[in-house]
């Protein structure tokens, strides 16, 4: 991989941290999980379709939080990689 993508990869991880890291994300994240448990728990027996939809919102929850996770470990490791080059360079 080249150095700008490399380097591309380190602000996306950044910015993917930064998200991840701010308190209102945070607090939305914990609000919607709390919120799709609680409808879950209270949703009559009868009502497979209502906690078919509640799993599917949760489903998407997570893999909006796992994208931004691995954002941030792809940019750990251009950083990684971009250290290396460096110091692959240095030696020549």
């Amino acid at each position: 991989m080249s150095d700008g993508k490399l380097n591309q990869e380190l602000g996306r991880a950044a910015e993917a941290q930064a998200i991840l890291s701010n308190t209102l994300f945070k607090e939305a994240l914990e609000t919607l999980r709390s919120a799709y448990t609680d409808a879950w728990l209270n949703s009559p027996a009868r009502d497979e379709e209502g906690r078919e939809k509640i799993y599917q919102f949760m489903q998407a929850l997570k893999s909006v939080e796992e994208h931004l996770v691995s954002v941030v470990q792809t940019g750990e490791l251009a950083k990684a990689q971009l250290e290396d080059l460096r110091t692959h360079k240095r030696l020549i």
